[in-house]
Formats: structure tokens, C-alpha cells, sequence
């Protein structure tokens, strides 16, 4: 595991000079120096930056490695992929800078950019998929998320014109279907064992995140403060996830007059769900299944570094395809 404050919010900081008592000290100490007006843009210019220079953020790098301990996720023929077989480790970088988030993972051990990378612009709150094998990328944005709402529309309306000439026991199972594991989708609890430990490097205490009795991730977590640039990476993931909730909402408000309430186009889980009841940043995560550790998540590195900008673009070169059919 590893809304949205960006980085506006932070450095347009209001600043009240009391003009008046300037003035009256002048009148009082006249007669003046004359000041150049381009030096006394300068020193204001210093002035700003000495008051936002606190606030600012700087870049940042969060390296992971993830490990399978059990099973994998098999294709049609019941095969196991490579990236998923038993003890097979990759790796993750998320880069951070002024809240926006650029993801490679799943990358080769060593590799620093995989076969696709994500981009979250925390400005515009836009999501992009880079696929770097084909040179295209595709965009979340406002016009694509009303594009998609529309086509969800339409096939709802169709879903239910079919479904009312179906006979009831037809009917139900076709909803029953569509509802997929309403368990699934019930919501989660964080729990604080009150266990401390030193997990990469950090002093960290463990949460425990579950549905019911079952218990879906063991996370270590560390205080914000103790993180290089913690605060950004809390605000951005924070932004994300957020920006991922709204589009969920979208969908659900489409679904609500369907299917008896049912809820079938699920975005998934979000890996930095239960980030804000975790209150932490999460440095050791392990996923369960049926009681067993199937994937285990680990921080390997947070540093402050210099991100470029074109991090959070995609590559010159690129085409654009229609993002389309969720998420």
C-alpha cells in the first residue's frame, strides 16, 4: 500500500504588510533615501520566498519491492506468470513532486522503467496510462470520465429493457451475476494492534486492515513526520485516492435505479485505500488470502531527489488513444 492539497494551496500563502505603519514611519523620517524601484521588486521578491521556502516541496523517490510468497494469479490455459509465481520479486518506483505522482511498477529487478507508467497530475487531477512498448498513452480526465459515465448510461438503459422481458427467475439470475461478491465490496476496518517494531529502518506500529473476522492486510506504518517529505507523499496519495472515489461515485449514482441497488462496476481496490485511517505511511504491507500471505510489500529507499518535470508527462513521440471501459 503504499480532497487533493496541492501545491497552490501551500505556497500562495497571504501575506499582510501593515502599510499604515510604514507610511506613518516614513512621513516621520522624511527626508528618505531614494530606493530604486527594481531593488525594492528584488527584496520583495526575497521577502516571498523567504516565507514560502518552508512550505515548498521538493521531490522525492519511494522504491518497493514486492515479493509472492503463495499461489499466483493463473491465465486461461492455467498457467502462472512469471511476475506472479511463488517467491518472485519485483520491484516499484513511485516519484513525488508537487503533487503529482509518477508509478513503474512491476519492473525487472535494476530496471527504472517498466512496460507502462502511470501519472497522476495532482494540478489538473488527471490520470495517464503511458504504454511504452506501443508509444501511446491514454488520459482520465473530465471529458474522459463523462464519456465513460455516458456509455455506463446507455448500457444500463439497455440492462434493463432486457431484463424486464426476462421471466423472474431469469431476472434474478442475471442480477445475481451482475452483483458479483457483495462481500467483496463491503467496507473495510483498520485496526490498531498496539504492536510497535523497527521495519526498514523506521520505528513502526502495526495495523491490521479487515472485512468482518477476515483479515485482508497486515501493514507496518510510520509516523508522517518521520518520512522525508511526508506530507507530500500523504497529500498526493491522499489526492489520488480521492480522485479514484469520485469516479466510483459517478458510476454507483449511474447504477443506483438498476439492478436492485446492486453495485457491479466496482473500480477494484485502490492500493492506497485506508491510507487516512492508517495514519501513516505504510513501509511494510502484507495481503492475505484465505488466512495465507500471498504478496508481501516492502519500502527498499525514500529520498529527497530532483524530478524533472517531463516525469509527469508523457514522452514526446507518443500518440494519445481514447481511454475507455474503466479503469
Amino acid at each position: 500500500m503504499f480532497p487533493t492539497v496541492t501545491i497552490a494551496d501551500v505556497t500562495n500563502t497571504n501575506v499582510t504588510l501593515p502599510m499604515g505603519r510604514i507610511r506613518k514611519n516614513l512621513r516621520a523620517e522624511r527626508p528618505a533615501p531614494k530606493v530604486p524601484q527594481r531593488k525594492i521588486l528584488h527584496l520583495l521578491i526575497a521577502l516571498l520566498c523567504l516565507l514560502t521556502a518552508g512550505s515548498a516541496f521538493g521531490g522525492v523517490e519511494v522504491r518497493v519491492v514486492n515479493k509472492h510468497l503463495a499461489g499466483g494469479s493463473a491465465d486461461e490455459d492455467g498457467a502462472t506468470s512469471g511476475d506472479n509465481k511463488e517467491g518472485a520479486e519485483t520491484s516499484g518506483i513511485l516519484r513525488l513532486d508537487q503533487g503529482n505522482l509518477a508509478m513503474d511498477l512491476n519492473l525487472e529487478p535494476g530496471a527504472e522503467k517498466g512496460k507502462s507508467t502511470a501519472i497522476f497530475q495532482g494540478g489538473p487531477g488527471h490520470f495517464l496510462v503511458v504504454n511504452h512498448e506501443e508509444q501511446f498513452y491514454s488520459v482520465m480526465d473530465d471529458e474522459a470520465i463523462q464519456a465513460m459515465a455516458e456509455e455506463l448510461e446507455n448500457a444500463m438503459m439497455m440492462l434493463d429493457e432486457k431484463m424486464a422481458g426476462l421471466p423472474p427467475e431469469q431476472r434474478k439470475l442475471l442480477r445475481d451475476s451482475l452483483m458479483g461478491d457483495q462481500k467483496r465490496k463491503a467496507k473495510t476496518k483498520v485496526v490498531n494492534t498496539g504492536e510497535v517494531a523497527t521495519k526498514a529502518g523506521f520505528s513502526t506500529r502495526k495495523m491490521e486492515v479487515r472485512r468482518g473476522d477476515e483479515l485482508l492486510r497486515e501493514v507496518w506504518v510510520v509516523d508522517w513526520s518521520q518520512v522525508p517529505e511526508g506530507e507530500q507523499i500523504k497529500s498526493t496519495l491522499l489526492g489520488l485516492e480521492g480522485f479514484f472515489l469520485k469516479i466510483q461515485k459517478i458510476f454507483d449514482s449511474i447504477t443506483a435505479g438498476s439492478l436492485g441497488g446492486a453495485k457491479p462496476f466496482d473500480m477494484g481496490e485502490s492500493p492506497f485505500q485506508d491510507l487516512a485511517e492508517l495514519n501513516g505511511f505504510p513501509v511494510l504491507t502484507r495481503n492475505y488470502d484465505a488466512g495465507k500471505v500471498v504478496m508481501e510489500t516492502r519500502v527498499d529507499s525514500i529520498d529527497e531527489s530532483k524530478i524533472p518535470e517531463t516525469a509527469f508527462q508523457p514522452p514526446n513521440g507518443y500518440s494519445r488513444r481514447t481511454m475507455s471501459g474503466g479503469r
